[in-house]
């Protein structure tokens, strides 16, 4: 993901914070659980109308989210570095842990704009492919031959701990960047439709969406406008009867 790479960039300084053999592991173990999507569960919403690739959109989405995960990404650095003091095998061990468990949870999160399993539940074998993912990765540390093939290290159980509270805040911060993102996307595609377009009812509608301030001033000028448009066909219908 963008922000893994981000915080794998930023912290190469000194030594690397997963090992190659680590990388294509850890990516493994993704792809595989990720090989479930297609038998998720769709919103309804999502199936009424075809949708098109939109690069915009991908592109403001990743400007969000890709932030979100590096800023966990250094919690994680620092917390193996000042907290547990752990060497360089303890601390690739760790992150290989933890990005495990932030890139399969976010699914979770950005399957769908409703709130996750509570409006919008995933497929069965979406949520324990994932689940699957994260014990696996959470065990290899303790499998023998871990520590010769992947350099993978037992890890103390106060950092599983923090760990899960990461996590926790994790999926919160994302659910909340979620909803922010999806409305200020709607505002955004409602602001850049033609006005001629919308009603004042409409745009009563729209005003529900973004401050209340912004939204009466667009209100006025759009009652404005109607009504100088209803002045302007008053006029035409004069000079019509007029010449005539």
């Amino acid at each position: 993901s963008s922000g893994s790479s981000l915080s794998s960039f930023l912290s190469s300084r000194s030594f690397l914070p997963m090992t190659a053999t680590q990388i294509l592991l850890n990516n493994l173990i993704y792809d595989i659980a990720q090989m479930v999507i297609p038998t998720d569960n769709i919103d309804e919403e999502m199936a009424e109308s075809p949708t098109h690739w939109d690069i915009g959109f991908i592109r403001r989405f990743m400007i969000i989210f890709g932030p979100i995960s590096s800023i966990f990404d250094f919690v994680t650095f620092g917390l193996m570095l000042w907290v547990f003091h752990a060497g360089v095998a303890e601390f690739q061990t760790a992150w290989f842990v933890e990005s495990m468990c932030t890139q399969t949870l976010i699914v979770f999160i950005i399957r769908t704009r409703r709130v996750p399993f509570w409006e919008s539940r995933p497929s069965g074998l979406l949520t324990w492919f994932t689940i699957g993912a994260i014990i696996v990765a959470a065990v290899m540390p303790y499998v023998p031959f871990c520590d010769q093939w992947f350099a993978l290290v037992p890890l103390p159980w106060t950092f599983f701990i923090a760990l899960a509270v990461m996590c926790i805040v994790y999926m919160a911060l994302c659910e909340w960047a979620k909803a922010w993102f999806y409305r200020t996307q709607d505002v955004s595609n409602r602001y850049n439709r033609d006005p001629h377009h919308d009603t004042v009812d409409e745009f009563e509608e729209y005003g529900k969406m973004v401050d209340e301030d912004e939204a009466r001033k667009d209100l006025k000028d759009m009652k404005e406008g109607e009504e100088k448009g209803a002045l302007d066909a008053k006029e035409e219908d004069r000079v019509a009867d007029f010449q005539a």
